[in-house]
């Protein structure tokens, strides 16, 4: 219950109200104990803000993006409307990283992380995924090219200089992107998507975007399975 302080300030407290009876049991006075738990509830708060936001940058975290996605889909389903996945990968920051040093990599992610927020619209969600990895959620896609003008805009506002001590340095972003219905039906299935557009944009060349196809996923798979057959053929010494 709000409580009113006499400087004219709200608190949260706790009552208990006992009654208290004569000889003849009939209710003669009520004693009302009360306490200031404005503390606990705000360790509560704080408990739950950080279930749900990554501690570094202050953006939503998988939990978040797993739940507003869950959301998402269902609304997407029953309007019949499209949403987006955005999987962001930062192009040379571990380089930037080891060279500058730890801090100056999370101040880098600090700043880079309210570009993407900045570059959002009202109602999108932007999440980190962890170290140099971001997922944004676009609900409500109406236009294809609506969606190419913010991507395009959040490349060009992540490629912008930025000064780091006495460094000046300049990242470039790899951006897969994956829609649903056509890319995936469910949250895990879109983050894979999306993750797997992301890596074949790196691969032929970095700072640029891609949609998902479906052949990504079988190239992906011939992949692995090359890199897991070569491992198997030396731990058998099989190579002559």
């Amino acid at each position: 219950m709000m409580c009113l302080r006499k400087d004219g300030g709200y608190f949260t407290s706790w009552q208990h109200v006992s009654a208290v009876y004569d000889s003849r049991h009939n209710t003669t006075n009520y004693v009302i104990a009360f306490s200031d738990i404005s503390a606990i509830r705000k360790a509560e708060a704080q408990l739950n803000h950080l279930a749900y936001h990554d501690p570094l940058t202050e953006l939503g975290n998988r939990n978040l993006l797993q739940e507003r996605l869950e959301l998402e889909i269902e609304t997407a389903r029953l309007n019949k409307q499209t949403l987006a996945l955005l999987f962001i990968d930062l192009d040379g920051f571990k380089l930037i990283n080891d060279n500058l040093g730890h801090s100056a990599g999370d101040l880098l992610l600090k700043l880079l992380a309210q570009r993407i927020r900045h570059s959002l619209r009202p109602g999108d969600l932007a999440t980190r995924l962890g170290a140099d990895e971001f997922l944004v959620l676009l609900p409500d896609i109406r236009q294809p090219q609506d969606l190419v003008g913010l991507i395009e805009r959040l490349q060009h506002r992540l490629h912008d200089p930025t000064e780091i001590g006495q460094e000046r340095v300049r990242l470039s972003a790899s951006i897969g992107i994956a829609l649903y219905p056509d890319h995936g039906l469910t949250p895990d299935s879109l983050i894979s998507a999306a993750d797997n557009a992301m890596h074949e944009a790196k691969r032929r060349g970095r700072n640029g975007y891609l949609f998902y196809s479906p052949d990504m996923m079988a190239q992906m798979r011939e992949r692995m399975a090359l890199e897991q057959g070569l491992l198997k053929a030396m731990e058998q010494q099989q190579f002559r």
